[in-house]
């Protein structure tokens, strides 16, 4: 038989879950008559020592971030995938890449100092479990204690599906007027973001508490309109 030719069929497939592990082999060498031994240093690491690699963190973050999946959920997902990665672990390295929640774990204020240490910001969002923190800076946006102008600002408004929306945020500089905000390293601004829809005429909100450079990264993640100085 001779080959005159070949059909060529393409299907599409998924390999969910899959773990690898990277071996990161450092030699020494060692000189006799000096006495010395010299090794080549660690390669960056988004965080030092720790165990997960810089794809695992970007999946950990947009899963979380752009596909809002809670890391209570990721944490199944990865179990399914024979994985035990346990949703505090998850929970410090979201905290330690510069993203942290206000409800993540008992030690938010650790985890910012440490941030800080290393050079980076971070952005804490509030919720309802820290109701005194919250009412603060409602309180300050208000202006209780004060008049308080709004450093930046950023207002949308969008009309269809039967409905007519606004979404506007405001940052303060501000981190004085916040409840025990001398506790968090740093802390230079706080904003809030509200939602409000016609239809169920329901407004939400959403605070956030940052250093100087970390609520612009957010911004740029969000797709948000505003900047800061």
């Amino acid at each position: 038989m001779q080959r005159i030719g070949e059909d060529v069929s393409e299907k599409l497939g998924y390999t969910p879950g899959i773990f690898t592990v990277e071996s990161h082999v450092r030699g020494k060498w060692a000189c006799r008559p000096c006495q010395t031994i010299r090794q080549a240093p660690v390669p960056p690491q988004v965080i030092d020592k720790g165990l997960p690699t810089a794809g695992l963190l970007a999946q950990v973050l947009v899963a979380k971030y752009a596909d809002h999946l809670p890391l209570y959920r990721q944490e199944g997902i990865f179990a399914r995938a024979e994985m035990a990665l346990a949703r505090s672990t998850l929970a410090e390295w979201v905290g330690l890449c510069g993203v942290l929640t206000i409800d993540a774990m008992g030690t938010q204020t650790a985890i910012a100092d440490e941030i800080r240490e290393r050079g980076a910001d971070y952005v804490l969002c509030v919720k309802d479990n820290h109701p005194k923190l919250l009412d603060s800076i409602l309180l300050a946006q208000a202006g209780v204690g004060g008049v308080l102008q709004a450093a930046s600002n950023w207002e949308s408004h969008n009309t269809g599906h039967g409905r007519e929306e606004w979404r506007r945020c405001w940052a303060f500089d501000a981190g004085d007027r916040l409840y025990k905000g001398d506790q968090w390293r740093e802390l230079q601004s706080f904003a809030l973001v509200e939602h409000t829809r016609r239809t169920r005429a329901r407004a939400t909100r959403c605070c956030l508490m940052r250093t100087r450079g970390a609520l612009r990264h957010w911004a740029a993640f969000r797709g948000g309109g505003f900047t800061t100085t």
